[in-house]
C-alpha cells in the first residue's frame, strides 16, 4: 500500500503545500502564507522583481501517466449534487504536487479558460489522450510570472509559450 492510500485529505493537502513551498524557495521564489483559511488560494509566490501570484496548491497522484487537475469539485448532500467549477478569477495559478514522481508543476490559470472539468499533464506516453499537455512544459514555477495569452487557440495542440 502506498503512503498516499493510508493519509488523509488534510494530510495530503498539507505535504503538497510544504513541496510546492520548498520547490518555489530552492528556485528563488518568495512565498507568503495567508492567515486565513477561507481564501480560495493557499499561498503567494513572490517573483525577484516582487510581483505577487496566489497560487493555489493541489496533491494530485499520477494516473495513467498523466496528472489531472481539476477544475471542478462535486459536493453531495440530502438534496442531491451539486458541482462548482473553480473561480479562476480568484487564484493567478496552481501548484500541483505529484507524489508519485515527486515532483511540482506550475499552470497559470489564464490557459485555463477552454477547459471545462480538468487540465491534464502527460507525465509519459501512456498519459497521451485529447486536451493533454507535456508535463515538462509545467516545472518552471517562472511561467506563473511571464505574460500568458488569455486563452489557448487550440487546446488540443497548444503547448505553453507557443501561442
Amino acid at each position: 500500500m502506498s503512503p498516499s492510500n493510508i493519509l488523509d485529505t488534510k494530510s495530503k493537502g498539507d505535504i503538497g503545500l510544504t513541496k510546492i513551498i520548498a520547490d518555489l524557495t530552492e528556485k528563488g521564489i518568495g512565498v507568503a502564507l495567508p492567515i486565513a483559511e477561507h481564501f480560495p488560494y493557499d499561498l503567494i509566490a513572490i517573483s525577484k522583481e516582487h510581483k505577487l501570484r496566489r497560487i493555489s496548491v493541489k496533491y494530485v497522484t499520477l494516473i495513467k501517466g498523466s496528472v489531472s487537475l481539476p477544475l471542478r469539485s462535486i459536493c453531495s448532500n440530502m438534496k442531491g449534487y451539486k458541482v462548482k467549477r473553480v473561480d479562476l478569477d480568484k487564484i493567478d495559478g496552481f501548484g500541483i504536487y505529484c507524489p508519485t514522481n515527486n515532483a511540482c508543476y506550475y499552470v497559470p490559470t489564464n490557459i485555463l479558460t477552454e477547459y471545462e472539468t480538468a487540465f491534464a499533464l502527460r507525465v509519459d506516453e501512456r498519459g497521451i489522450r485529447k486536451y493533454s499537455h507535456k508535463s515538462t512544459d509545467f516545472i518552471d514555477c517562472n511561467v506563473l510570472f511571464a505574460r500568458m495569452p488569455d486563452k489557448c487557440e487550440d487546446p488540443a495542440a497548444t503547448r505553453l509559450g507557443t501561442v
